[in-house]
């Protein structure tokens, strides 16, 4: 495959069906590493979907080994009543029981957005060789710190669109329930304007 100057290539080149405009070549990276990245984020988004469908937060994660899934997560703190059942967490639990090892050495992880402090961390302990990852996280503390090889941006603005839609439902369907709640009261207490 050939890019442009921007190092992008063209969504018409052949196998290019995972690789969205704007997806950024790596130095020695090679087209078959993108178009893998991009294949298993794609797996990573709809674990994510799975999220949404259940009212949590989009996030999903997969964890490959050796060329294979061996593992898929998705948020589930609040229908889990776990506030730590995040993506990755889960992914990571799978994993390890499907192991029978809780040091996931020469594994990657895929994840919709960057791990936050607490996963990173689990990752860390787990021994993950690699975190990739789609769009940024906004929180302060970056994944950097956990020193694990990281890649970022992969498949970015489908990873961002489905959070950011997410919130802005959320906002609007919240907002709807107040403006209902003022009405509903104002009605019980006689003031009509």
């Amino acid at each position: 495959m050939k890019s442009d100057t921007r190092g992008v290539i063209p969504a018409s080149e052949p196998g290019s069906i995972f690789i969205k405009l704007g997806f950024q070549v790596k130095p020695g990276m090679t087209s078959k590493d993108k178009m893998k990245d991009a294949y298993y984020m794609s797996i990573a988004l709809k674990e994510a979907q799975k999220a949404e469908k259940k009212g949590e937060v989009p996030v999903g994660a997969i964890i490959v080994k050796e060329g294979k899934i061996i593992a898929k997560g998705f948020n589930k703190p609040i229908s889990g009543f776990d506030p730590t059942a995040h993506a990755e967490i889960i992914a990571l639990r799978k994993a390890a029981k499907k192991l029978c090892n809780y040091r996931l050495n020469d594994c990657v992880i895929y994840v919709t957005i960057e791990p936050c402090a607490m996963c990173a961390d689990a990752l860390r302990q787990a021994r993950i060789k690699k975190i990739v990852y789609g769009a940024d996280n906004t929180d302060k503390i970056k994944i950097q710190k956990c020193k694990i090889e990281t890649k970022s941006g992969v498949l970015k603005e489908d990873c961002a669109e489905i959070i950011q839609k997410f919130f802005q439902n959320k906002r609007k369907k919240n907002s709807y329930e107040l403006r209902m709640t003022n009405y509903e009261s104002t009605e019980l207490n006689g003031n009509h304007e």
